[in-house]
């Protein structure tokens, strides 16, 4: 039954009609009447009969007599029709579903790319605040330095970094450089005040073979070392005039000149300067160049002494505490009161540098891995005045009245007044000659003469 409903649909009518000779062959849209008639030379093609999808293949071909004849090959293509439309469903859902996928993956790509530079972000934030830390400390003064160095590194411009010895100026041009985009680049410090005048062009700006005797060959100075990254000059307020001048040229042109070479080099240097110096006293008595105090002091960072902030003590004491118990094998784990009442007290002439060394010397010499007062040991005291000074003094005697100015002095002010005689002895015994004053005290002549300048000594006063 089935194969003659199929065969009704390709014939155009009862097939058993066209077998018994009743009626024609083929209706007019009978494919078969396309083929025998020879529009189609044999092919391939498709019918739908009612819910069966039926594959023939007609090929045409002449008989006896010249006979139109035709060879049909039919064959129920149903269920395979019914499979492709399920893969083509299938495949249409999966597509979908691919696509979707594939959406899906986009969105966790960018939430994965989100989150990397999320995570990318906090890592530059803590790696931030452990630089910071190491500058310790819980006052207001060092909140605020702190702020100023985040706001100051990402730029470009010359710092100044001022304050007394030992309170950390170079700690703080290295925070700089770090937090700032040159971090990747080379940080390079020069102490001014170490280097004689002779040298120190040479050591900044290279020189040439032969440009002086000794000059053996080229020699790279630090503002070529330090190009793509940061230049520390400490102690600035030392150089000479010529050298101001030197280093203004350089500043403000970006270009040095090695000694001895003709040719200008290019360098991409930041600055940052530090002193222990009031230059606009300086400045203003005519010792350093104006303009090279405006351009070095583009932006200004004043560290306060210990003593004006001493809720930091008892935090660094505890800092070094911990750094050197682990190096020294000292198993110190707290201050006692006693202890912190001493250290609290003290003025800290030499600030932060100082009371690491108080700490070292005190571990080192502590007793049952316990600090005690006695272990903290100052410099010298206000009673041992006169043992260095008559040690200085060439008439081996103390001046009328210094031994009980001494007494009466407090301790905060009794080092520098001890500083400044021995200096004023050393030249007495030199004639005014700075150079074996410097020797007899066993300081370089860079030192003594910031020292002349701390203490307005006039040497030529000391000649004979």
């Amino acid at each position: 039954k089935s194969a003659a409903s199929i065969w009704k649909g390709i014939l155009g009518q009862p097939c058993y009609q066209v077998f018994m000779g009743r009626r024609h062959a083929c209706t007019d849209d009978c494919p078969l009447r396309a083929v025998m008639e020879g529009s189609w030379e044999g092919r391939l093609f498709q019918k739908q009969i009612r819910d069966r999808h039926v594959e023939i293949s007609a090929v045409p071909f002449k008989g006896y007599k010249n006979e139109h004849l035709a060879l049909l090959v039919m064959r129920d293509d149903t269920q395979r029709k019914e499979l492709e439309e399920r893969l083509k469903r299938l495949n249409e859902f999966m597509s979908q579903e691919i696509r979707s996928k594939i959406e899906e993956l986009k969105d966790i790509d960018g939430l994965k790319e989100r989150l990397l530079l999320e995570v990318d972000k906090l890592e530059d934030q803590v790696k931030k605040r452990e630089i910071l830390d190491r500058f310790i400390g819980c006052s207001e003064q060092i909140q605020n330095i702190r702020h100023q160095i985040q706001m100051i590194a990402p730029t470009n411009l010359t710092v100044l970094v001022t304050g007394e010895s030992g309170t950390g100026k170079e700690l703080v041009a290295s925070l700089i450089h770090h937090l700032s985009p040159r971090s990747a680049g080379p940080f390079i410090k020069v102490n001014c005040s170490a280097i004689s005048e002779s040298l120190l062009e040479s050591e900044l700006f290279g020189h040439e073979r032969g440009a002086f005797t000794g000059a053996v060959g080229r020699h790279k100075g630090k503002f070529e070392l330090a190009d793509k990254g940061t230049l520390f000059l400490d102690e600035i307020g030392d150089i000479s005039p010529k050298m101001q001048v030197a280093l203004l040229r350089a500043l403000e042109t970006g270009e040095i000149h090695r000694v001895g070479a003709e040719q200008a080099l290019k360098v991409d240097v930041r600055v940052i300067a530090a002193t222990n110096v009031d230059l606009e006293k300086a400045v203003k008595k005519g010792r350093f160049r104006e303009d090279l105090f405006y351009r070095l002091n583009v932006v200004n960072l004043h560290i306060p002494p210990l003593r004006e902030r001493t809720e930091d003590i008892i935090l660094l004491a505890t800092n070094f505490i911990k750094t050197y118990r682990t190096r020294l094998n000292k198993p110190i784990d707290f201050i006692s009161a006693d202890v912190r009442d001493k250290l609290l007290q003290y003025n800290w002439p030499g600030n932060v540098r100082q009371l690491k060394n108080v700490l070292l010397r005190a571990m080192i010499f502590a007793k049952d891995n316990e600090l005690r007062p006695e272990d903290i040991v100052f410099e010298a005291k206000a009673s041992q005045a006169q043992e260095m000074i008559q040690e200085h003094n060439p008439s081996h005697r103390v001046r009328p009245g210094l031994e009980e100015k001494l007494r009466k002095m407090p301790l905060k002010d009794s080092l520098a007044f001890i500083e400044e005689q021995l200096i004023r002895f050393a030249l007495e015994s030199s004639n005014g000659n700075t150079l074996k004053a410097a020797s007899r005290l066993g300081i370089s002549k860079s030192l003594i003469y910031v020292k002349l300048r701390q203490y307005n000594i006039d040497p030529k006063k000391f000649k004979r």
